[in-house]
């Protein structure tokens, strides 16, 4: 649905935004015939956006939590050295929601649960794929994809059934296994695990590994940690780290994100940072290409777990400039000029920063 919305809004001549994953199977990914139900062939949401001259853009929040900036700008900086191998992953305890009648729209997910791959890699995948250059410098290669057997959806869903007739259309049906395990290999030599499991009974984690020449951070298991050798940082040297490294759209926005929230403050800003890179015609973060290369994970990992983990090519979406783009900037140049309004009856829960961004424009501070 994503995709059809953000085809049909481009070729309006409009702007797209969606949620992610852009597209569920290869096709989506592909060329537009000029109807927007007809089939879909080779680079859809690419050739559309090229032929429109449109952003399109998947929102992917986790790009823009907090320590996934810190480290993307680390790693700018050079702190990890050359960066070798990153992991990313979508691990959530969502039996309880795949299970409930009101918890997602005509029970969406536990039908997508049918189909055995790597089904929700974005969030994992987003920020690691900014900080090894994805498009800008480096591109997938290939993949493999591994997953374990199902032990809990089918059992479950036919307990369900025989107790409720509701479940029985999704009862006696084949489940995706809990774990499933992706490796990419890319052009320059460098690895990424991408993880996905929504059924075992274990905290939440996106992981969020990035392993370099010269050190290391991982997110999860909580407290994110750095090294540069065989011991993490003390707290006191990851303050020191953070405060040294901390990038300047944090610095502009970062407080303000937090008091109005959005997973944590990384959805205000996301939508602080899109907003902000249309009024200043900046490229954005995340472009169209991304948004195809991170979906296309899903349908590639479905083919090479139905093929005994066979590897498969992963297609090169920009079409060779992927060798000239420019790496994604965690700061804010030529940009940081859009303010916020306070809205009418929320003065007690919107602070702006006590330092406004140069050139802002007629703001409101609450």
């Amino acid at each position: 649905m994503s995709c059809s919305w953000a085809l049909i809004g481009m070729a309006s001549r409009v702007g797209r935004s969606m949620k992610r994953p852009a597209a569920f199977s290869l096709s989506m990914c592909s060329q537009d015939t000029g109807a927007p139900r007809a089939a879909l062939s080779w680079a859809a949401l690419t050739a559309t956006s090229e032929r429109t001259r449109k952003h399109c853009m998947q929102l992917e929040n986790c790009c823009y939590d907090f320590f996934e900036l810190l480290t993307l700008n680390m790693a700018r900086q050079g702190y990890f050295g050359e960066i070798v191998h990153c992991e990313g992953a979508y691990i959530h305890d969502l039996r309880f929601l795949n299970f409930d009648k009101s918890g997602y729209a005509d029970m969406w997910r536990l039908k997508e649960n049918q189909r055995n791959g790597n089904l929700y890699p974005t969030h994992g995948l987003g920020p690691i794929s900014q900080i090894m250059n994805l498009n800008r410098g480096d591109r997938m290669d290939y993949l493999t994809s591994t997953s374990s057997a199902d032990f809990q959806m089918a059992a479950e869903v036919d307990a369900l059934a025989a107790e409720d007739p509701f479940f029985k259309p999704f009862a006696g049906k084949k489940y995706r296994g809990n774990m499933n395990s992706t490796v990419v290999k890319t052009i320059r030599g460098r690895t990424m695990l991408i993880q996905h499991d929504v059924t075992s009974p274990r905290p939440y984690s996106r992981i969020h590994l990035v392993s370099g020449t010269k050190g290391v951070a991982s997110k999860y298991p909580s407290p994110p940690r750095i090294a540069q050798g065989h011991s993490w940082l003390k707290p006191e040297e990851m303050k020191a780290l953070e405060e040294q490294y901390t990038p300047e759209i944090v610095k502009r926005v970062g407080e303000m994100a937090k008091t109005i929230g959005g997973h944590g403050g990384m959805d205000f800003m996301m939508d602080w940072r899109l907003i902000d890179c249309l009024r200043n015609g900046l490229p954005l973060d995340q472009d169209v290409y991304d948004a195809a290369l991170w979906s296309v994970v899903i349908p590639l990992s479905e083919y090479s777990v139905a093929n005994r983990s066979a590897s498969i090519d992963v297609p090169d979406f920009t079409c060779g400039s992927w060798e000239t783009n420019v790496p994604v900037d965690p700061g804010v140049l030529n940009g940081g000029t859009t303010g916020v309004r306070a809205v009418e009856g929320m003065a007690g829960q919107i602070e702006l920063s006590e330092a406004p961004c140069p050139r802002m424009e007629e703001d409101i501070y609450a």
